[in-house]
Formats: structure tokens, C-alpha cells, sequence
């Protein structure tokens, strides 16, 4: 867990930073099965199965007409294919910026958008052999994704999203669902 720490105390602090010249804030919160797909998926050694992924972080609104900047935060977990007698998983922990922009009107009741963003991925490899195999890896990676938003009332929306999270050897395909809460302002 020590190896995220810099990368967790830079990721606040940048939250800190964004959220100090907000013009509206909100946080959201989500999660959804996460598809290994790449290397991850059809590695020789290992092969990850469909796993699961949670996300939190804070956004912001730049201006008053659908742009959008978020620090992301995820984490999740995925077992690997039969590997004889012992259990393997790869544990991701990733932080992320992300630039995105929201089409339609502030109040329409749906709203699709999309984001793209780069950040830090961590990959932590757990088994339970009689060594206890676990490495942790941290790689720069990058994101991109589209989804709706559903305005719930003035400051919930619901929504679901499909994107990539990848880094060298570890990529996924999360398809996600969740809430984001306006904190003031407009809202997202």
C-alpha cells in the first residue's frame, strides 16, 4: 500500500487545488464489472476473468457550457483462470485526471457525454501459493470513455458509462453505473 501513497497524496491535493476555483462542484460515485481485455486478458502466464471495479473522485465545471474536469480515483479486482491448486488476482488501484464535456442543456433530463483523461495504474498481483506471490507495479495510463447522465432532481443524476482504463499489461473495459451529487452551482 505504500507504493500508492504519493500517488494518492498528489491526487488529493490536485482535488484540493480544482475544487478552491470551482465555479459548481460535485462528487459521484459508481461501479460496475470490469472486462480485461489485451495482454491482461490472453497473457500466457495468466489469463484475468471479468472482474469488478468501483470508482469515486470530485468534478468541476469550467464555465457555463458542458466542460468538465474530474480527479478519479478506482478500485477493483480480478481472478485469474485456472492456475492449478492456487488462487491468483490482480488487485487495480488507479488515480486519474480526466477533461470531459457534457452535450445538451444543464437541465435536460438526460445527458450524454464524453471524457478522456491520463493518470497512474497501479497493479498489485496477489497468490496464495506457498510463497505468497504479490508485486505491485504503478504505470502511467490513460482513460477515455462515453455515457449518459440522468437528472434524478435539482442536484442527483444517475448514470452508466462505458470506458477504457489501460496501462502497459493492464487494461480494462469497466461498464460502470452510478450517482453524482451537486455540491453548488449548476451541476454536471
Amino acid at each position: 500500500m505504500r507504493r500508492f501513497a504519493v500517488p494518492m497524496v498528489l491526487g488529493a491535493l490536485a482535488i484540493t487545488a480544482v475544487s478552491s476555483r470551482a465555479e459548481a462542484q460535485y462528487v459521484f460515485f459508481g461501479g460496475g464489472p470490469s472486462i480485461p481485455i489485451g495482454d491482461f486478458k490472453s497473457n500466457t502466464d495468466f489469463s484475468a476473468k471479468t472482474g469488478w471495479l468501483l470508482q469515486g473522485g470530485i468534478g468541476v465545471d469550467i464555465g457555463s457550457r458542458g466542460l468538465f474536469i474530474e480527479a478519479e480515483g478506482f478500485f477493483g479486482s480480478n481472478s485469474h483462470k485456472d492456475t492449478g491448486n492456487f488462487k491468483e488476482k490482480t488487485n487495480i488501484i488507479a488515480f486519474m485526471g480526466a477533461l470531459g464535456y457534457s452535450f445538451g442543456a444543464d437541465d435536460a433530463k438526460v445527458n450524454p457525454y464524453i471524457l478522456a483523461g491520463a493518470g497512474i495504474v497501479g497493479h498489485q498481483f496477489r497468490s496464495d501459493d506457498d510463497t505468497a506471490v504479490e508485486e505491485t507495479e504503478n504505470k502511467f495510463g490513460f482513460t477515455g470513455g462515453a455515457g449518459l447522465a440522468f437528472r434524478l432532481n435539482e442536484t442527483a443524476r444517475f448514470w452508466v458509462e462505458a470506458r477504457v482504463i489501460s496501462s502497459k499489461g493492464t487494461s480494462v473495459i469497466p461498464i460502470m453505473a452510478g450517482v453524482t451529487i451537486d455540491l453548488g452551482g449548476g451541476g454536471n
